[in-house]
C-alpha cells in the first residue's frame, strides 16, 4: 500500500445515492441469481436486499446492502449485489467509494471490486479482476481481527494447470476497527501500476 499523492482528476461518473430510488436507467444493473458468484457463494441475490435511503446513526444517504438468513432459491441466505456493467466503464484514473461495511463474522464477505468489460467474451481470469477491498477473510476471523483486516488482490491472464492464473495481493491489519463508520476506499490505476 502506498500514500496517494494529490493529483488532478476530471470527474466522468458518480452516484452519490440522492433521493430514495436505486438509478437503474443509467448507473446500475442489480444481479438477480444463485449461481455462487464463481465461489460457491451461498447466497441468493435479490432486488429486495437492495435500498437507497438513509444510514440509521450518520443519517447520510447511502446505497444499503443487506444480507439476510432465509431461505431463497435453494439457498440459505440472501444479499445484493450491483455492477455498472453496460452503464460505465474505463480504463485508468481514480476510483473511489465510501463504504461502511458490515461487522462481518465467518460467512460475510463485503467487496468493492471492478472486472473487465470482456468477460462475456474471453472469461474470467482473463477478463481481469480488480478487488480494491474484500474483507471477512478467514484470517481475519480466525485472529480475531476480522473489524481490521482487509486485502486487496488482481487476477489476471489465462487459467493453466488446473485453474493457476497470475494474481497479487496484499492484506493490512489496521490499527483499530474500520466497520463503525464510512471510510473512503480508493484505487488509483495507470499504465504503469495499481495503488490502493
Amino acid at each position: 500500500f502506498r500514500r496517494v499523492l494529490f493529483r488532478s482528476y476530471t470527474l466522468v461518473w458518480q452516484d452519490n445515492f440522492d433521493g430514495n430510488t436505486l438509478d437503474e436507467t443509467n448507473n446500475w444493473v442489480v444481479e438477480l441469481n444463485g449461481n455462487g458468484g464463481g465461489n460457491n457463494e451461498l447466497e441468493y441475490y435479490r432486488r429486495e436486499n437492495i435500498t437507497v435511503g438513509a444510514e440509521p446513526v450518520s443519517g447520510k444517504n447511502c446505497l444499503i446492502i443487506t444480507a439476510k438468513l432465509e431461505d431463497y432459491g435453494g439457498k440459505v441466505c440472501t444479499s445484493g449485489r450491483l455492477k455498472t456493467f453496460s452503464k460505465m466503464s474505463f480504463k485508468h484514473g481514480r476510483i473511489d467509494a465510501s463504504i461502511k461495511l458490515p461487522h462481518t463474522a465467518n460467512g460475510l464477505w463485503p467487496a468493492f471490486w471492478m472486472m473487465g468489460t470482456d468477460y462475456p467474451t474471453v472469461g474470467w481470469p482473463k477478463c481481469g479482476e480488480m478487488d480494491i477491498l474484500e474483507m471477512g477473510n478467514t484470517n481475519g476471523i480466525r485472529n480475531n481481527t476480522q473489524d481490521r483486516y482487509y486485502s486487496s488482490w488482481y487476477h489476471w491472464g489465462e487459467s493453466w494447470n488446473g485453474g493457476s492464473y497470475p494474481n497479487w495481493g496484499q492484506a493490512i491489519t489496521v490499527s483499530s476497527g474500520i466497520q463503525d463508520d464510512f471510510h473512503l476506499f480508493t484505487l488509483i490505476w495507470n499504465d504503469s501500476y495499481l495503488e490502493t
